[in-house]
C-alpha cells in the first residue's frame, strides 16, 4: 500500500505559496498543532515571510503547521473584560476549516533532525 505524500515545512512549493500569499494579501494566519505536547494548538498572524520562516525553525519536530490566507476582519485591543489579554492586539473571524488543504489553506510538518517526518519513516 502506498503512503500518502507528507509535505514538510522546508518544502519549496509550500514556502513559495505562503510567501506569495503574504505578498498578495499582506498577512496569513498560522496554526501550530504540536503532537508532542498532547496536541496543544496556537495561532499566529504573519505579515512578513522572514518572520514566518524564523517561526517555523523554532517549532519542535512533528508539529503540524497549517497556513491560511488571513480572513480575520475584526481587529482591536483587549480591554478590562478579559484581564489575561488586556492591552494585547487580537483578531477575530470565522474558525477556518483546517482539516483539508484547499486553494486558501496549506499544511506541512516540521521535519525531525533526520530531515523527515515521523510519518515517513519505515
Amino acid at each position: 500500500m502506498k503512503r500518502a505524500q507528507i509535505t514538510l515545512t522546508n518544502d519549496g512549493q509550500f514556502l513559495e505559496t505562503v510567501e506569495y500569499w503574504i505578498g498578495d494579501e499582506s498577512e496569513v494566519l498560522g496554526a501550530h498543532l504540536v503532537f508532542a505536547q498532547c496536541g496543544s494548538k496556537s495561532f499566529e498572524c504573519f505579515m512578513f515571510f522572514d518572520r514566518l520562516r524564523e517561526g517555523l525553525e523554532e517549532l519542535p519536530p512533528e508539529t503540524c503547521v497549517t497556513i491560511q490566507q488571513s480572513q480575520l476582519p475584526l481587529r482591536g485591543i483587549v480591554e478590562d473584560d478579559f484581564k489575561a489579554l488586556r492591552g494585547k492586539p487580537v483578531a477575530v473571524g470565522i474558525y477556518p476549516p483546517w482539516r483539508e488543504d484547499s486553494s486558501d489553506i496549506v499544511s506541512a510538518y516540521v521535519p525531525g533532525q533526520d530531515g523527515r517526518a515521523r510519518f515517513e519513516r519505515n
